[in-house]
Formats: structure tokens, sequence, C-alpha cells
């Protein structure tokens, strides 16, 4: 996961993040969010 996040931080123009999950939050969350050149991209 730590090597995705590196790769996605350093692609110009990408913002992402790691969405922690736990029992009170929304099911069905990707684990990682990522917005790269105005598309939404969500891995689970």
């Amino acid at each position: 996961m730590r090597a995705i996040l590196k790769y996605l931080k350093s692609l110009p123009g990408c913002f992402s993040w790691k969405e922690h999950g736990g029992m009170y939050n929304t099911a069905g969350i990707p684990d990682v969010i990522c917005c790269y050149q105005g598309r939404f991209i969500g891995f689970e």
C-alpha cells in the first residue's frame, strides 16, 4: 500500500490519500482515494 501511495504522490497533478476504515465509517469507501487529471479513482 505504501508503494502505491508513494507512486501516486510522485505524479504531477495527483492528489491521493489512504482512507482508514473502521466500524463507524461508511461501507463501500475504497482504501485509496485519488484524483488524477480531473478523474476520480478508487483502489480497493
